[in-house]
């Protein structure tokens, strides 16, 4: 049976926890339960308080297909902001083929959510205003498709996604997405994807992708740009994650991708880092994750040798980091690899340069061992004791060499330094 709504629906002033239209169809053992798929177009105007929901459908289940609902929504939806105990949402689906026409027009409060989707299939056209603090999609094993273009920022999260897909170039086009300073741009839970992604841009303090017990590969995002300080472009928590997304960072106290995870979890980067900014890092490891480099690494020359850019860095638990290929430019006063965990460091190919004043790899404890092509250049800085180097390890730290190593007037291929007289390296 199909139902088309027309007219306006208003909550009175100052009502709150309001359901504009709400559609169930379940299955039960009365005769009028779970007998017939409900269809509905939404034509109506509706507008309604706090902690409302503007439209709300719940089909019988998500498979077979012929059991889920059917709606379209062609109106116009305004719910205000969440209150205690009751969400604020514009159209919340479950197990639903959605679709909003090219004439829907949602607009949600503080910490509303314009869209839950929950085993439901959501094609989203026409405007969506969650820019007052809101969120664009909270998304439940679901499948969301954005043709609502460029994402603006907004104080919130902007979608989550728990074991669902939101592709947002269903207009044909990849879109930018821009973080407001201090938020994330997607919360990633389970098996996610995102895709359609164009670029996201990083506020101060902000996330690009948060990933949470996730297993996630970033093949749909271009790109990840911050120019603010403390921003981080990927972050995971007990997640694996494969990154082919290009990620640039040029404020202070930046993060390309940190990772606190434990084993199995494992981060494999195939996208290039380009860094700068003070003590800012490409990859940050925590745990027990393990981590394997497979792109170019481009780590700008920094200011202060106390205080400077590194591309892989680890100080606790014991992630072993792996270089498989790739070029990896080291800056004067920069570090490529920054490791004093008793986990291993394995150049195993591709390209370390380091510049003048610059050090390729650091390594305390454990074990580093080096292959491929390492390039010191000459030092021809005068301050004292800034000599390059292509490997610096100290305090017992055991050096593999069968790399080829190139180094320039005054420069260093390995140094051995211990300041604990019970240690030795070999």
């Amino acid at each position: 049976t199909g139902i088309n709504l027309d007219g306006k629906i208003t909550s009175s002033a100052g009502v709150t926890k309001n359901v504009g239209v709400y559609m169930i169809n379940e299955a039960g053992t009365q005769p009028d339960q779970g007998q017939i798929l409900t269809g509905m177009v939404n034509n109506a105007e509706i507008t309604l308080g706090d902690g409302s929901v503007g439209l709300y459908s719940k089909g019988q289940g998500y498979n077979p297909v012929t059991n889920r609902n059917e709606v379209k929504n062609t109106g116009r939806i305004t719910v205000g902001k969440k209150i205690a105990g009751a969400p604020s949402v514009g159209i919340y689906a479950e197990n639903t083929k959605l679709l909003t026409d090219t004439t829907s027009a949602i607009t949600v409060g503080e910490d509303g959510i314009a869209f839950y989707g929950k085993h439901s299939d959501i094609t989203a056209k026409g405007t969506v205003n969650f820019n007052n603090k809101g969120v664009l999609a909270y998304l439940e094993n679901s499948n969301f498709v954005s043709h609502l273009g460029n994402i603006s920022p907004t104080q919130n999260t902007m979608l989550y996604l728990k074991n669902s897909t939101a592709e947002m170039d269903g207009i044909g086009t990849k879109v930018d997405m821009t973080v407001a300073d201090g938020y994330t741009g997607a919360y990633v839970e389970g098996n996610s994807r995102l895709t359609g992604v164009r670029k996201i841009t990083l506020g101060r303090n902000s996330n690009g992708i948060f990933l949470q017990n996730a297993n996630f590969d970033s093949t749909g995002i271009t790109e990840i740009v911050g120019t603010q300080q403390n921003a981080k472009g990927i972050l995971g928590i007990n997640s694996s994650l494969k990154n082919e997304t290009k990620i640039s960072l040029s404020g202070d106290n930046s993060i390309g991708i940190y990772s606190n995870a434990n084993t199995p979890n494992t981060v494999v980067n195939e996208g290039k880092l380009e860094l700068s900014g003070k003590k800012t890092l490409g990859v940050f490891l925590k745990g027990s994750q393990s981590f394997e480099n497979k792109a170019d690494i481009s780590i700008a020359d920094s200011s202060d040798a106390q205080n400077p850019t590194i591309g892989v860095y680890t100080s606790s638990g014991i992630s072993p980091i792996t270089l498989t290929s790739g070029n990896i430019e080291v800056g004067v006063k920069s570090i490529g690899v920054y490791s004093t965990t008793n986990s291993p460091v394995n150049m195993t190919g591709g390209n370390l340069h380091v510049k003048d004043e610059g050090m390729g790899i650091y390594k305390q404890d454990g074990s580093v061992s080096v292959a491929g092509n390492i390039v010191v250049d000459p030092h021809t800085a005068t301050t004292p004791n800034t000599e390059p180097v292509g490997v610096y390890a100290v305090n017992g730290a055991i050096v593999n060499d069968s790399a080829n190593v190139t180094v320039g007037e005054k420069s260093y291929g390995f140094i051995l330094n211990n300041d604990d007289p019970s240690k030795v390296n070999t």
